[in-house]
Order: C-alpha cells, then sequence, then structure tokens
C-alpha cells in the first residue's frame, strides 16, 4: 500500500481551471529522470479531476493500477490522494478531510486569492509520510471504526439533521403530520412537507393500536430527512436502535429504507437505487405532479417482502459485491470523468500543466503499457 501524492487545491468554478495551492509526492519508485514527468502528470490529472467533480462530493476515479480520490468542499477548497489500489479508501477520504480542516484553519480565507506556484506546507509534507502505513495511523483507524461501510453515502446522527437551536420534540408539537396518537407515542421525529408518492411497512413486531401511529412516524421521518437531503446524494440516519437510508436523486424522485442497525446500508442503498429507476420507468414522469394520498406499487409491496433477508437478495447482492467499500464516495473509472467523446490523449495534449517532454513520455510511456501509473 502507498500513497503516491496528495495535492491541496482550489476548484475556481464556471469551468475555470483549479488552482494548485500545495502539493508533496513519493516517487522513490521512479527513475530519477521521471520523477519531474511523473509529478507533471498528476498534476494534470487532478486539474482534471478536481473540475470535473462538483461542490461538496467525493470519488473515486479508478485508472490502471492506481486510484485518486478526489474531495471537494462546497467552499471549492479540494483535495486529492493518488494511491495504490490496495490503499483503504475511507482512509483516504479521512486523512483528506483532516488535512482540508487543517488548512482552512490555519490560512483562513487566504486560499480563496493565491496565486502563482504552489506553497509549501509542513503539515501535508507530514501527511505523506505518516499514512504511508494506514494502519499506524491510530487516530485516522479510530474515525474509520465509526464509519459505516456505506457507498456513495453520508452518515449523520439524528441530531446532525436538525437545524441550529431546533429541538425534536418542538418539531413533533408543531407538526402538521402527526396525529395526537402519535405524538404520545413518540415524541422524537422531524419535520418535513415532500410529497409520499407510494409507501410499503412491515409493522407487525408492533402492537395492532400502535401501528397507524407507527406509520405515521415514519412518514415524518422520511418527509424531514428527505427534506435536509440535498439532490443527487444518499446518507444514513440512525437513531437509536433504527437507520433511515435516504436517496434523493437529482431529479427530485427520492427513496428511504428504514430498517434495524444490523441491515446492510449496501443492500438498502441498492435496492433503493433499483426501485427508483423501475419507478421511473413505470410512471414516466407523472410523479412529478402527483398529489394526493400515496398510491400502492405492487414492486414495492414485492420488494419489502422479498429483501427481509439480505442474504437471499441475489440481484442486490451481486451490485454490493460491485460497490466500494467507502463512505460519502462515488467510484468512478478514468471514463466517467471524461466528457462524451473525449479522449485522455487529447487531454494530455491539449493540457498546458504539461512540458513537451512529459507529453512526449506520456505517449512512450502508454505504448509499453506502462503509462499513467501515478493514477
Amino acid at each position: 500500500m502507498k500513497i503516491v501524492a496528495i495535492e491541496l487545491l482550489r476548484n475556481n468554478g464556471s469551468g475555470d481551471e483549479p488552482t494548485l495551492l500545495c502539493a508533496e509526492f513519493e516517487l522513490s519508485s521512479y527513475g530519477y529522470f521521471q520523477r519531474q514527468t511523473a509529478r507533471e502528470v498528476i498534476t494534470v490529472f487532478s486539474h482534471i479531476f478536481i473540475k470535473r467533480t462538483g461542490l461538496g462530493v467525493r470519488q473515486s476515479v479508478k485508472h490502471e493500477g492506481y486510484n485518486c480520490h478526489v474531495h471537494v468542499r462546497r467552499d471549492g477548497l479540494a483535495g486529492i490522494i493518488v494511491a495504490d489500489e490496495e490503499y483503504p479508501a475511507r482512509v483516504a477520504f479521512t486523512v483528506l478531510a483532516k488535512l482540508l480542516d487543517d488548512y482552512l484553519d490555519q490560512h483562513r480565507d487566504s486560499w480563496m486569492q493565491q496565486r502563482g506556484p504552489p506553497q509549501a506546507w509542513p503539515p501535508l509534507t507530514a501527511a505523506l509520510v505518516e499514512y504511508q502505513d494506514p494502519a499506524k495511523a491510530d487516530k485516522i483507524s479510530a474515525i474509520q471504526r465509526d464509519l459505516d461501510e456505506t457507498t456513495e453515502a453520508l452518515r449523520q446522527t439524528i441530531d446532525s439533521v436538525l437545524e441550529r437551536g431546533e429541538k425534536l420534540d418542538e418539531l413533533v408539537l408543531k407538526s402538521e403530520h402527526m396525529s395526537t396518537q402519535s405524538r404520545i407515542l413518540r415524541q422524537d421525529a422531524a419535520s418535513g412537507d415532500p410529497v409520499i408518492l407510494s409507501a410499503s411497512y412491515e409493522v407487525s413486531s408492533f402492537g395492532y393500536f400502535q401501528r397507524s401511529g407507527v406509520r405515521e412516524m415514519i412518514n415524518f421521518f422520511s418527509r424531514t430527512f428527505i427534506k435536509r437531503t440535498e439532490p443527487g446524494l444518499r446518507q444514513s440516519i440512525k437513531h437509536e436502535e433504527y437507520t433511515c437510508h435516504v436517496h434523493v436523486r437529482r431529479d427530485g424522485l427520492a427513496g428511504i429504507v428504514v430498517a434495524d442497525e444490523e441491515y446492510p446500508p449496501r443492500v438498502a442503498f441498492a435496492l433503493l437505487n433499483k426501485l427508483l429507476e423501475d419507478y421511473e420507468k413505470e410512471t414516466k414522469g407523472s410523479w412529478k405532479t402527483q398529489g394526493g394520498q400515496p398510491q400502492e406499487w405492487a414492486p414495492m409491496t414485492k420488494a419489502l417482502q422479498e429483501y427481509q433477508d439480505p442474504s437471499k437478495a441475489d440481484k442486490i447482492a451481486a451490485i454490493q459485491k460491485e460497490l466500494d467499500e467507502t463512505t460519502a464516495v462515488l467510484s468512478k473509472t478514468i471514463d466517467n470523468v471524461l466528457e462524451r467523446g473525449e479522449r485522455l490523449d487529447d487531454l494530455v495534449s491539449k493540457s498546458q500543466d504539461l512540458s513537451s517532454q512529459s507529453k512526449v513520455f506520456y505517449k512512450q510511456a502508454k505504448k509499453t503499457n506502462s503509462c499513467c501509473v501515478v493514477m
């Protein structure tokens, strides 16, 4: 396991090229005369990936034997770790998050105006050395153990979903979606007002006279979490012994699976993804104007029964195996990052960050199947 490079950049938005703020490399495995070229190739790849990653998104871009782990914060401060495939992605993203926080604390807002060549930053140098062996990163490992094995998912507690100063009990009392019976049943929900399109429940473990209240509580939670989840994101919200797995698509179609803590999050998200795709195909966009009461949808009822035991979900398990064990991460290949019709060779040729010597090296290395080992 090895980290090849760590870079911090500024995403300038509006299609502009990112600005390299600081960078550190570990290129001892390269020949002396190849190291400068390797730095340039890493830098041009970093610019491409930062530019193609949305604000507030993390993603792992795979290319041949290397991964480029990208984290772009909502304020535009971004980081990249280039490592081999054996290096744990979750550790890489935790290291990036720590470095970005520390960089922001130390530089305040000055990074927003930084120009010129990248500046040396000692904590980055130290991190490149310290975290070559992720097992030695005690603090990082401690954080890693707290992360759930979900893909493209944010993990939060109920307190994280509440806005500053909000109290759960007060939201329950104010809610128009709760009956008096439900308020008595549980005073630990949140509010929201999205439209419920379809729903299925398995509440046989609750008493007969409690089931209606439980359904209302689930609906209440669902509206809250959908309202507090941005389009294009997934998150798992834990409260007491249950977890609410939320997926909001960019078009606004959303889904939630409420399950106990033992139910695998990755299976829940794979199930949600399948249901949302099937629902979109079947309704053909009519869901965008649907109002009134939720409509019964047979595939959802069937899925609720079929996937109670995730080990029996053969198709879902197949999808699960393809998912990377990262948190809050999108996993892509190099082709996913390139725009339609683009070729990596063309981007390299057009890049102003690569010298003529580096471009020649890139082409020659590709012929011998040794190109882009930095990725």
